[in-house]
């Protein structure tokens, strides 16, 4: 499911150069991965501004339909639904490992990863979140500033604001409080303050990648199946939040926060894939946990072609296939970058042209674009010209 974004598509090239016969599900006609030399069949069902019974209600029908070995979710609005009503599909087909509904639902709470985290002693920024405009005046004036308000559900960085002083806190809380969206996953009532972690410290000036590290992992059972970190490169910058997906992905070796991840998240049962986002504050060099995502990872490609097949590996433990675990992937310098149209982007507003595309095409650089499976880049190209970025 979830044909329509890069994972989608990313999971329907990974089986289907396996062999696997792949059905693809989407939110819409124009979904990327429908056009994929690997797509044999393919079904719409209703976006994500319908409710989650109305959504499960047409993928019912289509898995009654197609039969499939197996039922895979690529996003966070079909994996709601698979472990909402992972009952229901189970009587028809298997699924991939997820967690139960009620732990899916507090996990997603950023402020319930926060105080999970403090009680499993996982390092985290410092974090409140005042209950009322009276807690909230009481704080405004003891904050570390410069801090981040975020909401504590929401997907893509929608919503945080950076805030650098007491003066303008209460009206950048009420603003975030008082947001509304069309998105199901976005929840701005009451949201958190957190401390916004330097990139300075003792003169020192470090770069992203020098602190951020990603973590996809694979349980099956409570216990590790596989995983991978990386960092980020480049991030997107021309919001005026300056919150926004990476651009850019390397693998690196990071042995402590695996172990210090794969710790945390058997001490509170995890089932399935995960993203567990640290950044490594450089005032006492301590990686602090910002959020976790209990979903495919969005850059999973860079993880498979580093050489950590996570959709296949996740599709053998669903089939009850023997899996070996699996640590080690290429770290020797190789990137990923998503040119569709994020680079494509960058590139555009870029004033050194001819040196983005020399990295761009310096022999270590992979990106998702295939002149072999073109078709879905075309679709995509026309949907986003009809939707916008952030369909």
């Amino acid at each position: 499911m979830n044909a329509e974004t890069d994972v989608g598509l990313s999971l329907i090239r990974s089986f289907g150069r396996r062999g696997v016969y792949v059905v693809a599900g989407g939110d819409r006609h124009l979904a990327r991965a429908f056009y994929s030399r690997y797509c044999k069949k393919s079904f719409v069902y209703p976006d994500s501004r319908h409710t989650d019974e109305e959504i499960h209600k047409v993928i019912l029908k289509y898995v009654l339909k197609f039969r499939p070995d197996v039922v895979i979710p690529a996003g966070t609005d079909t994996t709601a639904i698979a472990v909402r009503f992972k009952a229901v599909y189970s009587r028809y087909t298997k699924l991939v490992p997820l967690l139960d509904w009620p732990k899916y639902l507090s996990i997603c709470d950023k402020w319930v990863q926060m105080r999970l985290a403090k009680k499993h002693k996982v390092p985290i920024p410092r974090t409140w979140c005042p209950r009322n405009e009276s807690a909230l005046n009481k704080l405004k004036d003891r904050l570390p500033y410069p801090v981040l308000i975020k909401p504590r559900l929401s997907r893509n960085c929608r919503g945080i604001r950076f805030v650098e002083s007491a003066a303008s806190l209460i009206t950048a809380y009420k603003e975030v409080a008082g947001c509304s969206s069309h998105d199901r996953f976005t929840d701005c009532s009451s949201p958190l303050i957190q401390e916004f972690l330097p990139i300075h410290s003792k003169g020192l000036l470090f770069h992203y990648n020098d602190l951020y590290r990603g973590v996809y992992v694979l349980f099956r059972d409570n216990r590790l199946a596989a995983s991978y970190v990386h960092t980020s490169l480049r991030i997107h910058t021309a919001l005026p939040d300056k919150y926004f997906p990476r651009m850019i992905s390397t693998p690196i070796k990071d042995d402590k926060i695996v172990g210090l991840t794969a710790s945390f998240l058997q001490k509170i049962g995890w089932e399935g894939m995960a993203a567990v986002q640290f950044y490594i504050d450089p005032r006492d060099n301590i990686a602090k946990l910002i959020e976790i995502n209990p979903r495919v990872p969005a850059g999973v490609e860079s993880a498979m072609r580093a050489g950590i097949d996570f959709p296949y590996l996740w599709y053998q433990l669903a089939m009850g296939e023997p899996v070996k675990k699996q640590t080690d992937y290429r770290c020797d310098g190789i990137k990923f970058r998503w040119i569709c149209f994020a680079e494509a982007y960058s590139l555009l507003k870029s004033k050194k042209k001819v040196k983005f595309l020399r990295e761009l095409f310096d022999g270590k650089t992979n990106y998702e674009f295939s002149f072999a499976d073109i078709m879905p880049h075309i679709a995509h190209f026309f949907c986003y010209v009809l939707y916008g970025m952030g369909r």
